[in-house]
Order: C-alpha cells, then structure tokens, then sequence
C-alpha cells in the first residue's frame, strides 16, 4: 500500500514537468506545421 502511495505521488510530480514539456513541443510543432501551411498552402 504504501508503496503504491509513494508511486502515484511520484507520477504527480513528475506529470507537470511531463505536461509543460508535452505541450511546448506540441506549440512548437504546430507553429512549424501553421508556417509550412502558409508558406506552401
């Protein structure tokens, strides 16, 4: 039990770093994707 406790507040921690990370990729990418859309319609 307690160890599951220690896992789920490990993956807590660790998804908000994981989520940023996650969604400035995604910014980036579609930033890319929108300029080649718009450079080459």
């Amino acid at each position: 039990m307690e160890r599951d406790w220690v896992l789920a507040r490990d993956s807590k921690a660790l998804a908000w770093p994981a989520l940023t990370f996650t969604a400035g990729v995604w910014s980036v990418f579609l930033d890319a994707v929108r300029a080649g859309e718009l450079h080459n319609p």
